[in-house]
């Protein structure tokens, strides 16, 4: 079986069958599996092209199978809920389903198109010294997301830089780096950054507000309803 180097470097993609318990059926879902190590900058993210990846990643600190293994089963396990609707919903926060937008295009209602307002840093901005040409960049950012002449969500997600990662802990999954509303870029940068997060919410236009809420799941997380922002 493959193991890394020993840069210990892993980035690969896995695809997973889920469905529910006792039942025979399942679902096809992908994440990619990696180390800091092992994200380069030659990776992109499809909806936003200045992001190395900003959804379905799933970072463990040191590779083994074995962390793979117990990583994937507690975020499934982690995903359970009153019917298999809700678990599917909480399994493309983490996870590519291959039927994500099915029956949710097509009909003819009106689009809901969401905008960013606004984007500050929610914690302290951590960017220490370089090693080569590498930054290591680590902090929460909180945003404001509406629907165009429409109330707005505040949104949370950790932007970072693969060095960065070091730093970054999952608080609900121990055992990963982090587990979702990860923006990572090859290098940072505010223009970037906003034009990343802009990029994304192109691709979250639905004909229904809760299809659009659903849609920024995987990309972001709500905010606490108190916390002290830094300009």
């Amino acid at each position: 079986m493959w193991e890394p180097d020993e840069s210990g470097a892993a980035c690969f993609l896995v695809e997973v069958e889920i469905g529910e318990r006792g039942s025979r059926g399942a679902d096809l879902f992908q994440a990619m599996i990696a180390t800091p190590a092992g994200l380069t900058s030659e990776l992109r993210c499809s909806e936003a092209p200045g992001l190395i990846s900003c959804r379905a990643l799933l970072v463990l600190p040191v590779f083994s199978w074995e962390a793979v293994s117990y990583a994937l089963e507690s975020v499934v396990a982690g995903c359970t809920a009153s019917d298999w609707l809700d678990s599917v919903a909480k399994l493309e926060k983490f996870f590519q389903h291959e039927y994500e937008d099915y029956g949710r295009t097509g009909g003819r209602g009106a689009a809901t198109l969401l905008e960013l307002r606004r984007l500050v840093a929610a914690d302290e901005p951590w960017i220490a010294g370089h090693e080569g040409d590498e930054e290591r960049v680590c902090f929460e950012v909180e945003m404001e997301i509406g629907e165009r002449e429409g109330r707005s969500e505040r949104l949370r997600a950790t932007v970072a830089t693969p060095l960065g990662l070091e730093r970054a802990r999952c608080s609900d999954y121990p055992m990963l780096v982090s587990s979702r509303a990860l923006l990572l870029m090859p290098r940072f940068s505010w223009k970037t950054l906003n034009e990343s997060v802009a990029s994304i919410l192109s691709h979250c236009v639905a004909e229904s507000r809760d299809d659009a809420q659903r849609k920024l799941q995987p990309y972001f997380r709500r905010a606490p309803k108190t916390a002290e922002l830094h300009p």
